[in-house]
């Protein structure tokens, strides 16, 4: 609020389809103003929406894949990510199966199971699945909840669709998948 009145912000498209902002003021009614808004949501709850994202794109940062991107690609992938809750016990992955794409831990604790026996845990700020977002192809491993689970989750078919849109992204993530196939293709010489 301004100044002690209300006012509504929108996003507005001009002639050329670029958005840009208006303020209006609210009408006082039974002597109570209303919130401002921002597309429906109040300015605070905009400021939340906006802290979360931020969140979002600090944990992509952290993910290999997504090193190579700008601040504005990668809030173009946290748009299409997912919060997603898995309780203890709860099998996320299942080794042989389809992948349908990556998940970051962002809290709690997981096992790596393969052929029946547990290779690893990951936990906050580990990743499973990025092969999936280019291939769909079978899970490489199951992956067990060890206590409950929080993660950043990204399909595929979402993926798939913001690189059609922006396709820089999708050579900065074939570029790291080169150099971690380059990576792996060097220890197996050795």
């Amino acid at each position: 609020m301004m100044g002690g009145a209300a006012f509504r912000l929108s996003r507005v498209p001009d002639n050329d389809g670029v958005f840009f902002e208006t303020c209006t003021p609210l009408p006082k009614t039974d002597g109570y103003r209303h919130n401002a808004f921002i597309g429906g949501l109040t300015i605070g709850e905009t400021k939340m929406a906006r802290k979360k994202q931020d969140s979002k794109i600090e944990v992509l940062r952290s993910v290999p894949l997504f090193s190579g991107c700008t601040n504005k690609e990668l809030q173009e992938i946290s748009k299409i990510t997912k919060e997603v809750e898995f309780p203890e016990g709860k099998q996320i992955c299942k080794q042989g199966q389809t992948g349908l794409g990556l998940h970051v831990i962002t809290d709690g604790e997981t096992k790596v199971v393969i052929n029946g026996r547990t290779r690893r845990r990951l936990g906050r700020g580990a990743f499973f699945g990025e092969m999936a977002l280019l291939d769909n192809g079978p899970r490489t491993a199951d992956v067990i909840a060890e206590s409950p689970v929080s993660t950043l989750s990204l399909s595929a078919w979402d993926f798939k669709e913001v690189i059609e849109n922006h396709p820089t992204i999708a050579v900065k993530v074939l570029q790291e998948m080169s150099s971690r196939l380059r990576e792996a293709d060097s220890s197996l010489s050795s």
